[in-house]
This record gives structure tokens, sequence and C-alpha cells, in this order.
């Protein structure tokens, strides 16, 4: 397959192979090596996999919005690349034997990928409920769902839908954003354990804390492309990752950023 560059940056398969699989292996790695073999593993995806179809958003295919995506891959190369790289990664994973219990928890509700991304993921998991029948999978198609973990309840999304929300949810908590999330976690029956929300979207991390919630934004490992530099500033791509005490109240986050280079702050040539 021909490489492609643009946006200062070359975005074959083996960059996304580097990002994907080698670092989020070394990352989960290094953990397991500080904290022993984990009881529960949860490989999350916030949304944004697929960057668009047809060069579109969501709301490009709806029409109601007019931007057009400077995409380096078409969309069959879209889609084979997710598809691919992450049968690698779990395959790798279930080698090393990281943890007890592996699961798979996707969003496919987000404003780029939409019912594209929804499709790859299905495939994916297709792949891991045949060949790794105890892998435990969950393909969310809704805004915001939630799972529990012993003390924790993680409310996750990824913070723009594909279809409703005219902006996404901002860096850090608001009033506005904690009331809604509020009226989930009532609705839900949720409130005894510890919230995080957890959200991608602004390709950023920042953690917030409300009177009854912890806000989490996690980084993207595609990274940013010049249109979100120049428009958005400087953004790194990189690796979120979070530890839960499964009994306690304790989370360790940790977000790992990737060395990138030939790319200003803006984005711009210089």
């Amino acid at each position: 397959m021909n490489t492609k560059k643009t946006n200062n940056l070359f975005y074959d398969k083996e960059t996304m192979k580097q990002r994907i699989v080698i670092n989020t292996l070394t990352s989960i790695q290094k953990n397991v090596e500080l904290h022993g073999e984990f009881e529960s593993l949860f490989i999350m995806d916030l949304g944004d996999a697929l960057d668009g179809f047809n060069q579109k958003t969501t709301g490009g295919l709806r029409g109601t919005s007019s931007h057009t995506l400077p995409q380096q891959l078409n969309n069959r190369e879209q889609h084979d690349f997710y598809v691919e790289l992450h049968k690698e990664l779990f395959d790798l994973i279930m080698m090393n034997q990281f943890a007890k219990n592996i699961y798979f928890v996707a969003t496919s509700n987000s404003n780029h990928g939409g019912d594209f991304e929804y499709g790859a993921m299905k495939n994916l998991e297709t792949y891991l409920n045949v060949k790794y029948p105890d892998i435990k999978t969950f393909i969310s198609f809704k805004p915001f769902n939630h799972f529990i973990y012993g003390n924790h309840c993680i409310i996750f999304g990824h913070g723009k839908d594909d279809e409703d929300m005219k902006h996404g949810l901002p860096l850090t908590l608001t009033d506005k954003v904690e009331n809604y999330f509020n009226d989930y976690i009532k609705i839900n029956g949720l409130q005894n354990y510890n919230i995080s929300v957890i959200t991608g979207d602004l390709h950023q991390s920042a953690e917030t804390f409300g009177k009854s919630l912890r806000y989490r934004k996690v980084l993207s490992q595609f990274g940013s492309t010049k249109w979100m530099h120049t428009n958005f500033g400087s953004g790194s791509p990189g690796l979120s990752l979070e530890v839960f005490m499964k009994n306690s109240n304790i989370i360790l986050k940790e977000d790992v950023f990737f060395h990138i280079e030939n790319e200003s702050n803006t984005g711009i040539d210089l």
C-alpha cells in the first residue's frame, strides 16, 4: 500500500501500528510490572476511530455541515486499518496474558465515525467472539452508556454524538454538564457508586471534579489534522490509561504522549 503524506504527517499502517498496537502493549506491560496481573483489563474505544465517510462527518452526510475532511485514507482503508490493527492488538494481549478477564468496550456514536464506525467495530467484535469467546464485548450505539466495576461506575461516550449535539462536551466540567450527568446518574440509580465520566472528542487530556462525579477527557491515538491544529491549537497524539482499585475509590491516571516530527504547533508548514 502506498504511503500518503498530508498535513505534514505520514499515516501508513506502520505509523498506526506503532500508536495503536505497540504503544498500547508497552503501556499495559509497564502497568502489569508495577501492579501485577490485572483481574480485569478494559480496552475502551471512545469513538472517532474512523475519521468519516466520503470525507464527511455525520453532519456532512446529513447536510448540516459543509466541512470536507482532509482524509489520508479512503473509506476501505480506514475500515481495514481499524479492524486489522485491533485484531493484532487483541491477539497479542491474549498471548501475553495480562489479565484474567479481558473486555472490549466501545462507543460507535461519534460525530466522525457514526454508522460507518459501528460496522467496523461489529466486524472486530465478531472476530473476537469467535476466536476468543472469553473476551467480553460491548459495542454501544447510544451517546452515553455505562458499566460497573466494583465500587466504580464508568459512564462513557465520545463527547459529541452523531446527530443531535451542536457542540461537544467541553474540556473541563461545567455546571450545565454536571447537571446533565446528574440526571443520567439519577435515572439509572447510580448514586451509590464512585462516578467517572470519560469521553474523547477533543484529543486532549483533562481531569476535573464536581460534587457527584469525576469528569475525564482522554487523548487520541490517531493525533490531529492540520485543520484541527490551525483552529484549536497544538495537540499531541497519545494514550490515556487508568487503574481502578476495584473495592476502593482509588484511581491511578496516566497519559502517554507519542513522539511526532515535522509538525508545527499550528500544523502549518514552517
